[in-house]
């Protein structure tokens, strides 16, 4: 049996070992590159992530913002020192299906006009509005439908609640007490000459 021979160059092995090394290094090298790549996709990914979420954050706290704003446009601060013989509140314009004066409790009637309410009969009931002047018959003029109205006349203990009366139009601080008389409260006395105008839409008949 023949045998072929075979030699070596240690030259070229050591050539190629480097080579191979080399290599090894580079590939290490090129590996380290993606995972730093990587890791940098991840934190712009992190980054865009949390950006997006105090935009949201901000977005929200801008919404509540708006919402309390709109809120602080639709309040309605009322002076509680008004003028004498004057309101802060809610008014509207109405016209007078008779003359009343200023203070006068009315009723809207049922063709739209502002009447006297009395507490004598339900009919002319239940009150919605103060007279806020001197108005004429068929002529219109400012009415009070909720708030603090003066007058340096009054003389009420505050605190106390205040009556539709059985005197077509007035305010009494005591309830009315006759057979079918209409018992609604009207408001509240904050001083002496001052009302917390704000009439009850409870209206109960007395037996």
């Amino acid at each position: 049996m023949g045998y072929s021979s075979v030699s070596f160059d240690p030259a070229a092995i050591a050539t190629a070992s480097d080579a191979a090394s080399s290599a090894l290094v580079a590939a290490a090298s090129a590996s380290d590159a993606a995972s730093s790549a990587l890791a940098a996709a991840g934190g712009v990914s992190d980054a865009a992530s949390n950006a997006l979420s105090a935009a949201t954050v901000a977005q929200s706290k801008a919404s509540d913002a708006s919402s309390a704003a709109v809120y602080a446009t639709k309040v309605a601060v009322l002076n509680p020192t008004p003028a004498n013989v004057s309101a802060t509140g809610m008014m509207a314009s109405f016209a007078a299906s008779e003359a009343v004066a200023f203070g006068n409790l009315c009723y809207l009637n049922a063709n739209g006009f502002m009447a006297k309410a009395d507490a004598d009969s339900a009919g002319l009931g239940p009150v919605v509005a103060m007279a806020l002047s001197s108005i004429a018959n068929a002529a219109t003029g400012p009415f009070l439908l909720h708030g603090i109205v003066r007058n340096d006349a009054w003389n009420w203990t505050p605190g106390n609640k205040l009556y539709l009366s059985c005197t077509g139009g007035t305010i009494t601080a005591t309830q009315p007490t006759g057979a079918d008389d209409v018992i609604q409260v009207v408001g509240v006395a904050t001083h002496a000459d001052r009302i917390y105008f704000k009439p009850s839409a409870d209206i109960i008949t007395h037996l």
